[in-house]
């Protein structure tokens, strides 16, 4: 049966004509749509429109369009593309737009607002009217037939949509190239079949500074270029970049924290994307929804989406960019990101049809991400990550005195605003110093680790105070702690030129090739911070926090009874010692790596398992079951992994998931879904054996990397990271 099942899905990828929330869409020619029956669900649809006035059907008239074809062949065949809830567009199969302008209606090529109309439904007349956007006016049909701008009167402003037997094209997106329904639980009850990212920043594109300082939902630019979605599609999603980091990249503030600057690149997007996104480049957005679509198909089902900020990366790149007094507060930008994180959700309800009808659905509660992941959908978690959240930054005076930016009653108040505005997972300590803790140092001996340090002086006004790494102690490192400090690094680059210029006289100097960890300690205002969150039920990760001060976190939660789970969502970063995993797999937390290529995650997946299998050895009563996610760390200038090293079984496209002898008998009731190359027509194609992990759309490839490289074993350890985070919230949640 599945392999019949196969054999349909393939022929479906060849020839698909439209799709669904969880199948792929827009990929091929769309025709004879069923009718809608909301201002909602013609998303995606191929339709003729007809003027209720005149009994007409709608056509191009070269540069305008009129209401005059007797029959649907005589008019246009519109795709419907929506741009928000109760917005769409209307794309000719000539690829033209109908469009408003300050003189009337248009046919345009040019994708702008202009082309956005929203929708009212009149369920009396069975019928719909279509208000510009930016002009305010209702689409009406003329005496002469012609469609114009004007008032609403005798139904000259009311349109039915019709079958059409035309073939419409559909709107420029980024293809899923997948083919196949996605699946659904076995019961409220049973156990999550799906996998884990834990670490990931779809908004910081969108909320990070502009050229212009603006922060209107939808608008790509700032240090990260491109977002995740956008209302008038991909080709504004992900353009040219050239809006934020200049005339061929040469404004673009990664350069300050790339492992080989370069001082320029390629800024094109959309449809050939040259020089990104790509390995070494952190400031292209990773993650676009179509991209996180196909992940979600290939069996993502908890995905934690963290509103992040770097505060003095963003002001140089404010300076550098010309908007000095764009916001970059740390706790207000992450605020505003998992708001737009919301928005995102309306887009992708809009693209599936309408409210409640979308694939991504954001949860509040270990329960109802249950609920929605036993409905086939993906349970998305707001997070909040950064170096001076809920506004408590640091600054040192000259005699090495720290002065908090927050008090305690700031602290609770602020804290108390992320949760009732849904964060349920918080990274309080980042790689600069704050209120809470010294930051933690990472990477080796490359420019970062100094580049991090110019940053800590910066937002501080001290570079980092540091001790020699231990040796691990017994049983040794997980993650190798701390990074080599090196000085402080000179480049050409106009952004870190900024923060050079910035420098004091005398700068530190470190032992040469010693691993340096940080040396501040966790403050009283951080055990604070630390022991609010976990009363709020509010999920606290390790990463980040130096490894001499992660023993300390842990301290705190083991006062609990049963201890208080914390977590590592993507590898531990500022390194951590075996037996400081062991105390928190052993409280009831979950270890996922950062997303590395699918060999690598297998091995150190044998690694981690070995450990878990330690601990539950020697105190097991508060451990979750074993699973294996990953965080991608996706817009979070962590990087992305290159393809797996001299692989002795490449990947093969096309590929099929949840078919064959690795997937054992906990997939049988789930059917295969073929999954292909990402190729845009006449642009770019990416390949998991060429490219890496590039961008988020190569997360199915990763998947059967997995499977080549562990076979049944990885895959069920995989799969069963979803489950393990979900036992480990449910640990921590308090409820409302």
């Amino acid at each position: 049966m599945k392999q019949l099942m196969t054999t349909l899905a393939t022929l479906t990828l060849l020839s698909a004509c439209g799709g669904s929330p969880s199948s792929t869409t827009n990929d091929l020619l769309v025709r004879n749509s069923p009718l809608p029956t909301d201002q909602y669900d013609m998303a995606n649809g191929c339709y003729g429109l007809k003027s209720v006035a005149s009994n007409a059907f709608v056509r191009n008239n070269g540069n305008n369009y009129v209401a005059d074809g007797e029959a649907p062949s005589q008019g246009e065949a519109f795709f419907m593309k929506a741009a928000l809830l109760g917005q769409q567009m209307f794309y000719g199969t000539d690829t033209q737009l109908l469009t408003a302008t300050g003189g009337g209606v248009n046919a345009t090529t040019e994708i702008t607002k202009d082309a956005v109309w929203n929708v009212e439904y009149h369920d009396d007349k069975e019928a719909y009217s279509f208000v510009s956007d930016t002009q305010d006016q209702s689409l009406i049909v003329a005496n002469d037939g012609s469609l114009q701008l004007g008032t609403a009167a005798n139904d000259n402003h009311l349109f039915q949509f019709a079958k059409t037997d035309k073939a419409c094209v559909p709107f420029p997106e980024m293809p899923v190239a997948a083919s196949g329904q996605t699946y659904k639980g076995q019961g409220i009850d049973k156990p999550v079949i799906g996998f884990a990212e834990t670490h990931s920043h779809p908004g910081s594109t969108h909320e990070m500074i502009y050229p212009d300082g603006s922060t209107e939902v939808g608008v790509a630019g700032g240090s990260v270029y491109g977002a995740p979605f956008h209302p008038l599609g991909v080709t504004h999603a992900l353009g040219n970049c050239e809006q934020s980091h200049g005339p061929d990249g040469t404004r673009d503030p990664g350069n300050i924290v790339r492992v080989t600057p370069a001082g320029s690149h390629d800024t094109q997007g959309w449809p050939t994307y040259i020089d990104w996104p790509d390995i070494d480049q952190y400031t292209h957005n990773a993650i676009y929804y179509r991209w996180m679509e196909r992940a979600y198909l290939a069996g993502l089902r908890i995905f934690v989406s963290y509103g992040h900020n770097y505060q003095p990366l963003c002001e140089v790149g404010a300076i550098h960019q010309g908007a000095p007094d764009s916001d970059c507060n740390d706790h207000t930008l992450t605020i505003k990101m998992n708001e737009y994180t919301k928005v995102m959700q309306d887009y992708v309800d809009a693209q599936s049809g309408g409210p409640g009808k979308g694939w991504f659905r954001i949860v509040y509660s270990p329960a109802e991400a249950r609920e929605v992941i036993n409905d086939g959908k993906l349970a998305v978690i707001l997070g909040m990550e950064g170096g001076e959240l809920f506004e408590c930054g640091i600054e040192f005076l000259p005699d090495g005195t720290g002065v908090p930016a927050c008090d305690e009653d700031l602290l609770r108040a602020n804290i108390q605003e992320a949760y009732d505005m849904g964060v349920r997972q918080v990274v309080p300590i980042h790689n600069i110093d704050n209120a809470f803790s010294g930051g933690s140092i990472v990477g080796s001996a490359h420019a970062s680790s100094d580049a991090l340090n110019l940053l800590n002086f910066w937002a501080t006004n001290a570079f980092y105070k540091t001790v020699d790494c231990p040796d691990g102690g017994t049983e040794g490192y997980l993650v190798i702690g701390g990074g080599t400090l090196t000085g402080v690094p000179t480049s050409n680059d106009p952004a870190t030129q900024i923060l050079t210029d910035a420098l004091p006289p005398q700068v530190p100097t470190y032992p040469n090739g010693v691993r340096q960890c940080n040396a501040r300690k966790i403050t009283p205002l951080g055990e604070l911070a630390l022991t609010t969150l976990m009363d709020k039920g509010i999920m606290i990760s390790l990463d980040h926090t130096p490894m001499l001060n992660k023993e300390t976190v842990l301290d705190l939660a083991e006062r609990y009874d049963p201890p208080y789970p914390v977590v590592s969502g993507h590898g531990a970063q500022g390194g951590i010692q075996i037996k400081t995993a062991k105390r928190l797999l052993k409280a009831g937390g979950y270890y996922y790596p950062y997303k590395w290529d699918g060999a690598h995650h297998v091995e150190f997946m044998d690694i981690v398992r070995d450990i878990y299998d330690e601990a539950a050895s020697e105190d097991a009563s508060n451990m979750v079951p074993f699973g294996f996610g990953f965080g991608m760390d996706a817009n979070g200038f962590g990087g992305h992994n290159p393809p797996r090293p001299n692989p002795e079984q490449l990947v093969e496209y096309p590929f099929t998931l949840f078919e064959g002898d690795d997937w054992g008998p906990r997939f049988d009731h789930i059917d295969p879904i073929v999954f292909d190359r990402i190729s845009i027509p006449d642009g770019r194609t990416w390949d998991t054996e060429i490219d890496g992990s590039v961008h988020y759309g190569m997360v199915a490839d990763f998947v059967e990397e997995i499977r080549l490289e562990g076979g049944a074993q990885a895959l069920d350890d995989f799969y069963n990271s979803a489950e393990a985070y979900l036992q480990v919230w449910e640990k921590a949640y308090k409820g409302d």
